[in-house]
């Protein structure tokens, strides 16, 4: 158990501090923070570790809106605020720039964000969603085969989320607790248009079970 100030974001969204000469990857974490974590993983020169206590918060830090998505790939910064998280991307793309592409000053604009007032997770128009081998469908946990069952997906935009439902629904009717021995993973896209915001076109992308039969498959 260690207590590190967090001095850092790094690509892939974990905060980064020092500890006896060694940068400590901290998920979850925002720089300004001091923070008391367990190391999880030690390298010669790195290590991991996992927040146990935050003993100095960061002005920026919020609740998470959704706190079983962090468990996915995409969501680690749920606990950081909106302008927070533009801010942090434009100078991870030019810390990047200038350490491995060698640019000495790169020209990074602000990130541009979501308009004022708009919902900054329902904007989202393509999204995977797995099927794991228990049945489970929704988005697949970090590092992990597994799969976090999700009736329904409030980080995309409305109708990609009817269309995911729709699709949830007939998976499990056809096969029931059976569909991960059928169904890998499938994909949505939508394309709504804002001369008709109530109606999109989308596509529906299906991919079997590597040997699987699926038969003759009629859509929901």
């Amino acid at each position: 158990m260690i207590e590190i100030e967090l001095t850092d974001l790094a690509h892939g969204g974990d905060a980064v501090g020092r500890y006896e000469g060694r940068a400590v990857f901290v998920p979850g974490g925002i720089p300004g923070e001091l923070v008391r974590a367990e190391i999880t993983e030690e390298r010669r020169a790195y290590a991991r570790a996992q927040i146990t206590d935050i003993l100095r918060p960061s002005p920026d830090r919020v609740t998470p809106r959704y706190p079983d998505l962090s468990e996915t790939g995409g969501f680690q910064w749920q606990h950081l605020a909106y302008p927070a998280q533009l801010n942090w991307k434009a100078r991870i793309l030019r810390q990047l720039l200038i350490r491995i592409g060698k640019v000495p000053t790169p020209p990074v604009q602000p990130t541009q964000g979501m308009p004022a007032g708009s919902d900054v997770w329902r904007y989202r128009t393509v999204a995977q969603f797995a099927v794991g081998l228990d049945g489970a469908i929704g988005f697949r946990k970090v590092a992990s085969h597994d799969v976090l069952d999700m009736q329904e997906c409030p980080i995309v935009h409305p109708l990609l989320d009817e269309i995911y439902q729709g699709m949830r629904s007939w998976l499990l009717q056809r096969w029931g607790e059976q569909v991960g021995q059928h169904v890998e993973r499938f994909t949505v896209r939508v394309a709504a248009s804002p001369a008709t915001p109530d109606a999109a076109q989308a596509l529906l992308s299906v991919e079997a079970r590597p040997a699987a039969d699926l038969g003759e498959v009629g859509g929901p």
